[in-house]
């Protein structure tokens, strides 16, 4: 999970591997993750068996593969890895929309399968849900997720488990900063409650606003966005969520004491 300090949301970094024996391929997707600051460390490998040898030696989060491949295709990568024991995040990327593929994809557990060329709006909702899974990758955490997740869309008592209804709201904010639509009555039409009965909740597990958590979110990630890449603030403002600029550049001086150029220009230090 992330954690607080002076009132700013943290983020870790993890580790992505990302399998491919095309280098072009490989090397487009780590220069998105680097243009728009997603905290992952990348690295790379050219084909399964490479991959494996990798991921024998060190340990990896997230795992995002071709399936096609020489020596050791995509899905016998994933079934190599969970003989391991090891808890990744498993995505494939394929340019065949092969309808065997994608079952034997679901059945090994596959968060993703996505078709190649991955457009730039799929990839942004991709990794904004990786990110969030990540930092809940607890295994206790994730199963009261999904239990509060089905329990809430088949009816059950909102007043059950509010301590995990509020952990779910964080979730769909981590996963949903980057949507300019992310507001509390989104939050509450996710979770099947009352605008009315999220917002009391929230403020008291949290002692905070849903709008004010979600602002602490998105500017702590433009803060890393800043610090991490070369994004015009028109396109940092866009990547948290916030697509008028000036109510952005407003907002982040506010909290921050400094614009965003000047906080960028200062090295990545408010006043």
């Amino acid at each position: 999970m992330p954690f607080r300090a002076q009132g700013c949301i943290l983020w870790y970094m993890f580790r992505l591997l990302v399998v491919d024996d095309e280098e072009k391929e490989r090397n487009g997707i780590a220069g998105l993750v680097r243009k728009y600051a997603y905290p992952f460390e990348i690295f790379q490998a050219k084909n399964g068996m490479e991959a494996l040898g990798m991921i024998r030696e060190s340990s990896f989060d997230v795992l995002l593969t071709d399936i096609k491949m020489p020596f050791m295709n995509g899905l016998e990568l994933i079934k190599e890895i969970q003989k391991l024991g090891n808890w990744m995040i498993f995505i494939i990327y394929s340019a065949y929309a092969d309808f065997e593929y994608a079952q034997s994809a679901v059945s090994l557990g596959v968060l993703r399968y996505l078709l190649k060329p991955i457009t730039l709006s799929d990839f942004r909702k991709l990794f904004s849900e990786v990110e969030a899974l990540c930092l809940n990758k607890s295994g206790s955490e994730k199963e009261e997720l999904h239990e509060l997740f089905f329990n809430l869309s088949h009816g059950a008592s909102e007043k059950s488990g509010q301590n995990r209804i509020v952990k779910m709201a964080k979730h769909l904010m981590m996963v949903n900063y980057a949507d300019p639509n992310l507001s509390l009555s989104f939050l509450a039409d996710k979770l099947n409650i009352s605008s009315a009965y999220l917002s009391s909740l929230f403020k008291a597990e949290t002692n905070r606003n849903v709008s004010a958590y979600i602002a602490d979110l998105r500017i702590s990630r433009a803060k890393q966005i800043l610090k991490q890449s070369s994004l015009k603030i028109n396109e940092v403002g866009e990547a948290v969520g916030y697509l008028n600029e000036s109510y952005f550049i407003k907002l982040f001086k506010n909290r921050e004491g400094v614009s965003p150029v000047q906080f960028r220009l200062q090295g990545g230090e408010g006043e």
